[in-house]
């Protein structure tokens, strides 16, 4: 079934309103046409059996039936990730991975080692960039719901959450516990949040403030990883303990 996003103010009653990029997809890629069957979904968790109705080079139409829960069981703990702002596209890989694997949201993490500067203009095409690639890869996967991705923190912000009682588990190749056990040890608790550095790692200042803050190191392995790799890793142990995988 093909699946497509609409979110909620363009939903009224038995209705959705497309535009110009959705009737494309529609109709140009996919080769549909008015009468044809597809899925929507709102990103908020709801999911509609729709019908097109109307396809033009601005928009067009869909008929919908009454909304259902389409969310899988959400599993505790949820999973916030901070990863450390790599260098190109690859946030972007990792917001697509993140989400497929089944992520509550995603916070890029500015530090010192970031070697990207999103300031101004660059800061908020690249944030939109990366709420689409979620929304994609939501869509692709089967996710009734879209994963928050927030607007880029820094070490600060992240330190004042795990002060604030949020569990933070931060990556680091020195010898700490493992992550499968920390996560074991917090599986009653409603959200936890894992930390992945830049390339390069996390300078020691910011080790500091994050375990002063309350957060703890924690490890995936013997093998140094890439910055996006220990990611995806990372959400791969989260989502198999928390029974999303497996």
């Amino acid at each position: 079934m093909v699946r497509l996003f609409v979110p909620p103010p363009r939903i009224d009653g038995g209705q959705a309103t497309l535009v110009a990029e959705d009737a494309a997809y529609l109709g140009k890629v996919l080769r549909l046409s008015p009468g044809d069957a597809v899925e929507v979904f709102d990103g908020a968790g709801g999911v509609y059996d729709g019908r097109i109705t109307a396809l033009s080079p601005t928009g067009g139409e869909l008929s919908l039936l009454s909304r259902r829960e389409g969310g899988a069981v959400r599993r505790r703990p949820v999973l916030e990730l901070w990863p450390g702002l790599p260098k190109g596209e690859k946030l972007e890989w990792i917001v697509q991975k993140a989400v497929e694997l089944g992520v509550a949201g995603v916070v890029p993490l500015l530090c010192d080692r970031s070697v990207p500067r999103l300031d101004g203009a660059r800061r908020v095409s690249r944030l939109a960039r990366w709420r689409k690639v979620a929304a994609e890869a939501a869509r692709q996967c089967g996710r009734a719901d879209i994963p928050a991705i927030a607007d880029p923190a820094d070490i600060a912000a992240l330190a004042e959450r795990a002060r604030a009682g949020l569990p933070v588990a931060i990556l680091h190749v020195a010898p700490a516990p493992g992550l499968a056990t920390w996560l074991a040890g917090r599986s009653s608790v409603e959200r936890v949040a894992i930390a992945t550095g830049p390339e390069g790692g996390f300078a020691p200042e910011e080790l500091a403030t994050l375990q002063k803050g309350g957060a703890s190191l924690c490890s995936i392995g013997r093998r140094t990883l890439r910055a996006e790799t220990a990611a995806v890793t990372a959400c791969a142990i989260w989502a198999l303990a928390a029974g999303e995988l497996g």
